[in-house]
């Protein structure tokens, strides 16, 4: 049977995606002046790569808006997920978690975000004796989708989203520019699971999460659980963009 494309693609989710298309080449306008480069000429590629996918995963995902922590999550086994961590301790890599001091959107195979498996031993592979296991659970409204389905509703959304009006009435260079930088840059992967409501994005037994609200961490040392939702930035933020 024919899946029914109805829900992504339409004149409100056309609107929606045109007001994003403006302003994210408004923004790419601000970094072509900021890095010196030639408005038009140049993709969105290179040193303001990262701050691009900052700035239009942040339109349609949540990131790290709000973190829960719970000091044991053992009563949620069929659920467990594991991130290796190397080179930093728990301890410390938790805190910068809590400080919210880097982008959760950084770039990866499947997409921009924090990487789990629900396989320990293969998320043991990603860390070494300075650090070890960061153990959180699923809730069970996380919206999960797969690349295969990635790709499908995508193509029905651009598909009819450059044929729309709302499209249309885009000025000519913002179209090509458009084109270029969103509707077939490979890298947008988050953005477009973000736009079609999606939390993360499965691959086997790996998830790529964006939406971290959706998750739980566990703290060992937690008195009482507690949910973080303050923006903090401190010096420890290239330390957990490593």
């Amino acid at each position: 049977m024919e899946k029914d494309y109805s829900k992504i693609a339409n004149e409100e989710k056309c609107k929606e995606f045109s007001k994003i298309v403006i302003d994210a080449y408004k923004y790419y306008v601000k970094l072509c002046k900021k890095y010196d480069r030639i408005v038009g000429e140049e993709s969105v590629r290179g040193i303001m790569e990262n701050e691009f996918q900052d700035f239009i995963c942040g339109k349609v995902c949540r990131g790290d808006k709000s973190l829960i922590f719970k000091k044991s999550i053992e009563n949620d086994p069929e659920r467990k997920i594991y991130r290796g961590i190397a080179s930093i301790s728990i301890d410390n890599y938790l805190q910068i978690l809590k400080s919210k001091n880097s982008s959760v959107y950084r770039m990866g195979a499947y997409g921009e975000g924090l990487y789990f498996s629900a396989d320990k031993t293969f998320a043991t592979r990603y860390s070494d004796s300075f650090g070890g296991m960061v153990f959180a659970t699923m809730g069970d409204d996380c919206k999960i989708t797969n690349p295969g389905n990635l790709v499908d509703e995508r193509y029905e959304f651009n598909k009819f989203y450059m044929q729309s009006p709302q499209y249309k009435k885009l000025p000519r260079e913002i179209r090509d520019w458009c084109r270029k930088n969103i509707i077939y840059n490979n890298r947008n992967n988050t953005f477009y699971a973000g736009f079609l409501g999606y939390d993360a994005i499965r691959i086997e037994h790996v998830y790529c999460i964006f939406n971290l609200d959706k998750i739980v961490i566990e703290d060992k040392k937690l008195k009482t659980n507690i949910e973080v939702k303050e923006t903090k930035k401190n010096i420890f933020a290239k330390v957990f963009g490593k």
